[in-house]
């Protein structure tokens, strides 16, 4: 597996580090070695961008900004330095391209960060870069798909900027684009990743917008897509991971369009896939807490068909896979919110078998933890609904 693949593929942090950081004591020695040398400039600028990349994969987010920015100024001299080499336009290439790569890893890392105008900037000098090799060598896949996913990365970072319309033209016209390479290169599996990858971006971004319609669209594109990958390598820990989330996101899509039968066809389909990951790697927190939503998101859609036994049985495995994360993450609001959910979800089920006295408990239960958090995030108007409406529900089971 390469360096980049280790790099990508979930479940596999623990060796990622270990592997990576074994090779960051002689990245380092190789730099000392070099310093001052001119002739190895372009070796010395490509190993600080190696250690940015193993700083930021163990967590250390501000060696990794320092060593990316060591990169992108040797890198920046060396595309303005003149060359005298016979192959001085291959070697112009070479640098942008490297330094293509750089902007658009840093980038990704200031996307981390939250620091959205940083990250717009850093990709769009990454793809002037990009996009200019791609046009150089248009039968050179590798280098399109690198065009396209600065082109996605910086449509995202427009819609984290509040231009959504800007962020979903440049997505959208990434995607495009994957599409007439994939004509070209149908044997291409990372593209097809890539391109469902894409299909989901659109979904998560048109459902923030609340155009469910265009939604459903994208993300049945995602999940045919994810489909015919799955079909060609069922090891994939990413593979697996995200078509499971493409599956849920659709279901829920179907339920908010009121149609909860069609929406438990992909929600079911989700259920091996996403427990099997979670099963088979506990020390993922992601995959456990998105058992955790699905197990939310098909008791309501039951809740939706009044099958009140299938209801309860989800909502009491949410509750299940809640508290067992929070003996990991006590203090998570993410994971209080959900065990919150589950228990008023649940009290609506006793509610409406007409178990009162069971209803009236989850609820309270549910009330003490909302209590908490609005504590500790005043300004939150999801927490503080949330809150109201358990105490009017508690109200009314108390007086029946």
């Amino acid at each position: 597996m390469s360096e980049e693949d280790l790099l990508d593929e979930p479940g596999m942090q623990g060796l990622r580090r270990d592997l990576l950081e074994r090779a960051l004591p002689h990245y380092k020695a190789f730099l000392a070695e070099s310093q001052g040398n001119s002739k190895l400039a372009d070796k010395v600028a490509a190993t600080w961008f190696r250690i940015g990349r193993i700083r930021e994969s163990s967590g250390d987010v501000q060696g990794a900004v320092e060593a990316f920015e060591e990169a992108r100024l040797l890198q920046e001299k060396l595309i303005k330095e003149p060359s005298t080499s016979q192959r001085k336009e291959e070697l112009e290439s070479q640098r942008e391209g490297a330094l293509g790569d750089t902007l658009n890893a840093f980038g990704k890392l200031r996307s981390k960060q939250n620091n959205t105008l940083d990250a717009m900037k850093l990709f769009e000098e990454s793809y002037a870069y990009r996009e200019k090799r791609a046009k150089q060598s248009p039968r050179n896949l590798d280098l399109q798909r690198a065009e396209c996913n600065t082109l996605m990365n910086l449509g995202l970072s427009y819609v984290a900027n509040e231009d959504t319309g800007n962020g979903l033209e440049r997505i959208a016209r990434a995607q495009r684009r994957r599409e007439e390479l994939l004509s070209e290169f149908p044997k291409s599996d990372k593209l097809l990743q890539e391109i469902a990858e894409g299909w989901y971006t659109l979904g998560k971004v048109t459902m923030a917008r609340g155009d469910i319609e265009q939604t459903n669209s994208y993300l049945s594109k995602s999940t045919d897509a994810f489909e015919e990958l799955y079909q060609l390598n069922k090891t994939s820990l990413r593979i697996q991971s995200e078509y499971g989330v493409a599956l849920r996101l659709l279901g829920v899509t179907y339920c908010e369009q009121g149609e909860p039968d069609r929406a438990l066809e992909f929600l079911k389909r989700a259920v091996p896939l996403t427990q099997r990951l979670a099963d088979a790697n506990p020390e993922v927190l992601a995959y456990r807490i998105e058992a955790g939503q699905l197990a939310i998101d098909l008791a309501s859609s039951h809740a939706a068909t009044e099958d009140w036994n299938e209801s309860e049985r989800w909502w009491q495995k949410g509750i299940e896979v809640q508290r067992a994360l929070l003996l990991d993450q006590p203090k998570d609001p993410r994971i209080r919110r959900d065990l919150a959910d589950c228990l008023s979800g649940i009290a609506s089920v006793y509610e409406a078998r007409g178990s009162l006295a069971l209803a009236a408990a989850r609820t309270q239960e549910a009330i003490q933890l909302l209590e908490e958090l609005i504590s500790e995030d005043p300004q939150s108007e999801s927490i503080q609904e949330a809150l109201d409406q358990n105490r009017e529900n508690l109200k009314r089971l108390r007086t029946n």
